[in-house]
């Protein structure tokens, strides 16, 4: 999972079918089982490009474009259109179901 800046984020959008953000903190711990989990699975996905956001570096708490309120957040890009957007952590059953959406 490759770590990149807000700035980045629309040209990934722009160039990658699908696609897999999650938005984190260094000090969250669902954030951080977030993270764990996307790792272990990202193998079974080779077609989802997966990236990670940290709003505390990117200064976008309270970001009215993207809603961030709370983390962790997991968006599903599909074509360029939001096929998902999660809220907290996603236990690997409900991950897997999510990212299923993307293979298709």
């Amino acid at each position: 999972m490759e770590k990149i800046k807000i700035d980045v984020l629309n040209k990934k959008i722009e160039t990658d079918e699908n696609l897999v953000i999650i938005f984190t903190t260094e000090w969250c711990g669902q954030c951080k089982m977030s993270k764990e989990l996307m790792e272990k699975i990202i193998e079974n996905y080779s077609n989802v490009v997966f990236l990670e956001i940290d709003v505390d570096d990117n200064n976008l708490w309270d970001n009215e474009s993207l809603g961030i309120k709370k983390v962790p957040i997991t968006i599903g890009y599909k074509n360029k259109k939001i096929i998902f957007n999660e809220h907290g952590f996603q236990n690997e059953e409900k991950l897997n179901d999510l990212l299923k959406q993307l293979k298709t």
